[in-house]
């Protein structure tokens, strides 16, 4: 690989932006990498990136968010999918400039090729494809059907989209909107490969020019209703043998992005790493691990359970087969939730002179779309996220008053400023109130009610359709098991701001040890 001294590097995120905050700052300073492992090289890097180059991030009771991909290329370019901000920033021998992907609403996925950017949107389920100055060459609905997204993947000469069943779904330029389907299952083979021995959860990622084979392992801590676990990059060779691994440190990680390694078909490995002050790229060999973080997340996950039981558990007022309805029945209200067909119009973004409320951004970028028309109205899917909200076709925050009732009468869709508490006439749900709905809850609960709501349960194996994850800030509710590593959930969140069905990384639930199962039957 050129230049691969001068690529490696780590990011300052230099600058946060907090959206509950409403404001932003800028943090200079010297990053350096210090040496973990004698396998790990070291660059010190110190960037003092235009307010403009920020990699954009927030915070709120949830948790951390923020670019959710990266990707590296052999000539030593590497671009970082800024996911809030919509954009790429692209680093290229110490040089950084800034790609507006002005057609992206919610950026999952990003892949660089040929000078070309290719990128998949969540929100509008889309195959997307940029030149390098920002201009939309291609966008196109991928045709998932009843499959989810799994990655953008290099097949080939080309890029395309791949699903969770193997399904690889290629665009065909020449023809908007036809695809070439195929169904190529090599990481699925190569997962029968990969080494599994002392892991629970084996997710392949890639295969190297020399048929190695890199895959994301997970050690879960069982008999503790806390999601928690250690997490390596493995490489197996073709006849099955563990000939390399790196054990990652997850108290450097406040999130786990949902693509964070990346592996070059040379077998160079990079990880992104995002921090509370810094977003870092680092390059890491899989050699012979020595290190364990093991017994400390065991630890920390029995502590943790303490900590819940000895605050939320109240013998006197524990809640258990509080929830009348069957699990199919919330499932059916947890799916109506997620894609209730609504109309917004001009009334329902007028925000001026509410200093505490801050529209969900696809919301926004809707009206702004819209700001030089006097009326207007556009149909929509699902119910936007609302700090404290508890309006869905089953539920409202004022008695006898519905979601479609409040947008009629003008309320504001939405709030993702997680400040204080329910902001009045503003409609949507929050987390908890998107779980209260689904389970039939006449009155809204909070995430620290759910932590005493029905039962624990000692180990993800027991987890059943619509049962939850929950910790102090959050709450998940659990679909079905999409594959080991994979699981399908509903919830809503500011970054996705409105009620959704999708997929989430079982590792991703593992960060900071903090979510706990449980179930409400």
């Amino acid at each position: 690989m050129r230049n691969v001294n001068k690529i490696l590097m780590a990011i300052g995120m230099l600058c946060l932006w907090f959206l509950n905050s409403n404001y932003s700052y800028a943090i200079e300073e010297n990053l350096t990498l210090k040496l973990n492992e004698e396998n790990e090289k070291i660059i010190n890097v110190s960037l003092n990136l235009r307010q403009d180059n920020c990699v954009t991030y927030y915070m709120d009771e949830s948790g951390w968010y923020g670019p959710e991909s990266f990707w590296v290329n052999e000539d030593g370019k590497i671009v970082i999918l800024d996911s809030l901000g919509n954009r790429a920033i692209v680093m290229d021998n110490n040089q950084n400039y800034t790609i507006n992907l002005e057609k992206s609403m919610t950026p999952k996925d990003i892949v660089l090729q040929n000078e070309e950017i290719y990128l998949y949107d969540s929100y509008w389920e889309e195959f997307q494809k940029y030149e390098l100055n920002g201009k939309l060459l291609f966008n196109g609905k991928l045709p998932l059907e009843n499959n989810y997204f799994r990655e953008l993947s290099i097949i080939g000469d080309t890029v395309a989209a791949v699903t969770y069943d193997g399904t690889v779904i290629e665009p065909i330029y020449q023809s908007q909107g036809k695809w070439n389907i195929d169904n190529i299952l090599e990481k699925n083979c190569a997962k029968e490969k990969a080494y599994k021995e002392s892991y629970d959860i084996t997710d392949v990622i890639a295969i190297d020019v020399n048929g190695n084979i890199y895959s994301i392992n997970t050690r879960l801590v069982y008999d503790v209703s806390i999601m928690a676990g250690e997490i390596s990059i493995v490489k197996t060779n073709s006849n099955g043998q563990k000939v390399g691994e790196y054990i990652i440190n997850s108290e450097e990680f406040v999130y786990f992005p949902e693509h964070f390694v990346r592996v070059l078909n040379n077998g160079e490995v990079y990880i992104m790493i995002p921090t509370s002050n810094a977003l870092k790229i680092r390059r890491v060999e899989l050699g012979n691990a020595s290190q364990t973080y093991f017994e400390n997340i065991q630890k920390h996950a029995i502590e943790k359970e303490k900590n819940y039981n000895s605050a939320f558990y109240d013998s006197n007022a524990i809640q258990r087969a509080s929830v009348t309805l069957t699990r199919e029945e919330v499932l059916d209200r947890a799916n109506r939730i997620a894609l209730y067909s609504w109309t917004l119009s001009q009334a329902n973004v007028n925000i001026s002179g509410l200093t505490s409320v801050t529209l969900p951004k696809y919301i926004s970028d809707i009206a702004n779309d819209h700001k030089n028309q006097n009326s207007w109205r556009v149909s929509m899917s699902g119910i936007p996220y609302c700090w404290g909200g508890f309006y869905s076709q089953y539920t409202g925050n004022v008695s006898e008053r519905t979601f479609a009732d409040a947008i009629k009468l003008g309320y504001t869709a939405g709030n993702v400023n997680t400040d204080g508490n329910y902001k009045s006439s503003t409609a949507g749900l929050d987390c908890s109130g998107y779980a209260s709905a689904a389970y039939g809850l006449s009155t809204k609960k909070g995430t620290g009610d759910f932590l005493k709501f029905g039962t624990a349960l000692s180990s993800s194996a027991e987890l059943s359709k619509m049962d939850f994850f929950v910790k102090k800030g959050h709450i998940i509710l659990f679909y079905e098991w999409i594959d080991e590593s994979t699981v399908l959930v509903c919830e809503t969140t500011v970054s996705d701001g409105k009620t959704v069905v999708h997929t989430k990384k079982i590792n991703q639930l593992l960060i900071n040890g903090s979510y706990q199962m449980r179930t409400p039957w």
